[in-house]
């Protein structure tokens, strides 16, 4: 039995230069093959390179992947529903979604929830070229999560976004392993509860940029460039923050916080029966690094700029640079 099926846009052109219309609305003829894979038990679902326009949720059923060919040549091109809170992918258990761009015209959506043991890897959510407010300063999601997940193991690698509003969300998991993840302007980037163990590396989280980078936006309004330069942001005032809470085990490296607003710490982990953070660098934070009621804590290689160092009663901090 075939586990494999390809889907072709209605449109070839990956920028969406066209009106919309219904006849243009590839919801249903993906979802009509995600149904059809799930009925087989399993497989891949693939979108040929070119544009997408969805304006219904996407359901991914147990063990189907949802892909595109990659992540700069398959664009899903979302269009919210009238201020109500949806979810424009749902997947179910064991379920991946992969090698996509997404750009969201609105505010209220949820773009991945999965249930238990879910992988994201390879996904990018920015702004709609079609929210002229939002190209140079993010895109808004007012209540929503870029991710949420419960459950089983879920794995997270190469996500970025640019947006307002919540980032990553896991609750209750066996094991989580979040890495490569970019983030400009979060609420809260990423925020691990309730987990037996946690992982996370080569994360870079950013606030809101005030301005441009040097790069102008390319011929559809998008900075490509925006996040290869980490020091080409400037002046920032948004939250970011990396949160673990009541995690057993916490192992995290290589994690860049830069620019979050006032009171807010880089790294916190709470309630941690072990934990390992290691080459962290922080910006203008309220602190890089802080943990509280854990036990078996051990950091080291903290880089300070404009900010306070590790605040940790649980254990005594080893290499800390403070720069000012």
């Amino acid at each position: 039995m075939k586990k494999f099926e390809m889907v072709y846009p209605t449109h070839l052109d990956r920028y969406l230069e066209i009106p919309w219309t219904a006849e243009y609305d590839s919801s249903d003829r993906i979802q009509k093959a995600l149904d059809r894979m799930g009925k087989r038990g399993g497989g891949l679902v693939m979108l040929a390179r070119g544009g997408y326009f969805i304006t219904k949720t996407l359901t991914v059923p147990k063990n189907v992947t949802l892909s595109g060919m990659d992540r700069e040549g398959t664009l899903l091109f979302v269009r919210d529903k009238d201020g109500d809170k949806w979810n424009v992918i749902e997947c179910e258990s064991f379920a991946t979604v992969r090698d996509l761009r997404i750009r969201i015209e609105g505010r209220h959506a949820t773009v991945i929830k999965g249930k238990d043991n879910l992988t994201v890897s390879c996904v990018s959510v920015i702004a709609s070229p079609y929210l002229k407010s939002y190209v140079c300063y993010g895109l808004g999601l007012d209540g929503a999560h870029m991710i949420t997940a419960e459950g089983g193991k879920v794995l997270i690698s190469d996500f970025y976004y640019f947006g307002k509003g919540h980032g990553i969300e896991i609750t209750g998991a066996d094991s989580v392993l979040v890495e490569d993840l970019r983030a400009n302007s979060p609420e809260a980037a990423l925020t691990v509860r309730n987990c037996k163990t946690a992982v996370a590396r080569g994360l870079l989280l950013m606030g809101k940029s005030e301005k441009c980078t040097p790069d102008e936006p390319d011929e559809d309004g998008i900075i490509r460039n925006y996040m290869k330069d980490t020091k080409a942001a400037v002046k920032m005032t948004a939250a970011c923050v990396c949160v673990f809470d009541n995690c057993k085990n916490v192992d995290l490296s290589d994690i860049d916080v830069r620019d979050a607003r006032a009171g807010v710490a880089g790294v916190t982990v709470k309630g941690a029966d072990s934990v390992r953070i290691r080459n962290v660098y922080t910006e203008a934070v309220e602190h890089s690094v802080k943990t509280e009621n854990c036990k078996d804590v051990k950091i080291e290689g903290v880089t300070v700029v404009r900010g306070e160092g590790v605040c940790s009663p649980d254990a005594k901090a080893s290499d800390v640079i403070t720069l000012y």
